[in-house]
């Protein structure tokens, strides 16, 4: 449980504070009265920065083999 907020630390500093602001706030609404899933939330960041978050996503979001 400690890497999700570790994660959006990361992206904070990647995309910058007002960047991150409006993803979490077009992401909640967005999903309000569903379900988010792991692309969505890619999908609404990426859309939020115009920009590809796959080394991100890969370092972070993806499980890891133990």
């Amino acid at each position: 449980y400690g890497r999700g907020p570790l994660f959006f630390i990361e992206l904070e500093s990647t995309l910058g504070t007002a960047t991150l602001d409006d993803f979490l706030r077009n992401y909640y609404n967005d999903n309000l009265f569903g379900i988010g899933t792991d692309a969505t939330l890619r999908a609404s960041a990426e859309a939020a920065c115009d920009c590809d978050l796959s080394e991100a996503w890969a370092e972070w979001v993806v499980p890891r083999e133990r």
